[in-house]
């Protein structure tokens, strides 16, 4: 499978750029692409996913705005680009067996697309309570292709936890709260979520510190039944 987060973004006074570049499991380069637009200030790279069909997909910034993905092959040929210039704000990806989704983490948000990024599904993510104020949010899908959200939150009366909330396609079938460890002064830091579903659990992951002034830190693994 092609994919990990290996991007770099450079932006100048008169144009920005990208490139990406996938390697095998024994650190070998298999392919590059470097796109350079003149003149442009505003397009960014922002994820790079491995698709569950040895393909991967690119995520950026639309050149007229939105949101950009393009999908390469694993001998790194373009198979299909799509802008969206209606998804503002959308700069993560989370993938799956049956396809990826953009997440828009500011408006709680997901686009759902199958693995040759055909649009599937939109989604609103976890429901935010009176005095919760969302943050942090990371996915991940099932085999089905529902995917499964872990979300920070704090809360005006003061405190953190992180909520993990598993979709029956776009309607929510279940949430747990999960707080900090005992003692942890706060998280404060992205969450993360896998799927591992041969044994029917999402592991969620998130680090933060115990005493700043001390500076100790912890990062936790919970794993939850699916």
């Amino acid at each position: 499978m092609l994919g990990g987060q290996h991007l770099n973004v450079t932006a100048g006074s008169r144009f920005s750029s990208y490139w990406v570049a996938a390697a095998s499991a024994t650190g070998q380069q298999l392919w590059s692409d470097v796109q350079i637009f003149d003149d442009d200030y505003d397009l960014w790279a922002s994820d790079f996913r491995g698709l569950s069909t040895g393909d991967a997909v690119l995520l950026t910034d639309g050149i007229d705005g939105g949101t950009t993905f393009r999908i390469y092959d694993m001998l790194g040929q373009p198979l299909n680009t799509e802008e969206f210039v209606a998804l503002l704000g959308y700069s993560q990806l989370c993938v799956g067996s049956a396809g990826f989704y953009l997440v828009n983490r500011e408006d709680n948000l997901l686009a759902g697309f199958d693995n040759d990024g055909q649009p599937t599904i939109d989604i609103v993510g976890p429901s935010l309570a009176a005095g919760e104020n969302g943050y942090s949010m990371e996915c991940a899908a099932r085999d089905d292709g529902s995917p499964i959200l872990a979300r920070g939150f704090d809360l005006d009366a003061g405190g953190e936890f992180v909520r993990v909330t598993g979709f029956d396609q776009d309607e929510e079938a279940w949430s747990v709260d999960l707080p900090p460890p005992d003692g942890a002064e706060s998280y404060r830091s992205d969450v993360f979520v896998h799927v591992d579903e041969a044994r029917h659990r999402v592991l969620v992951f998130m680090g933060g510190r115990f005493d700043s002034v001390a500076h100790l830190r912890f990062v936790s693994v919970t794993a939850l039944a699916i």
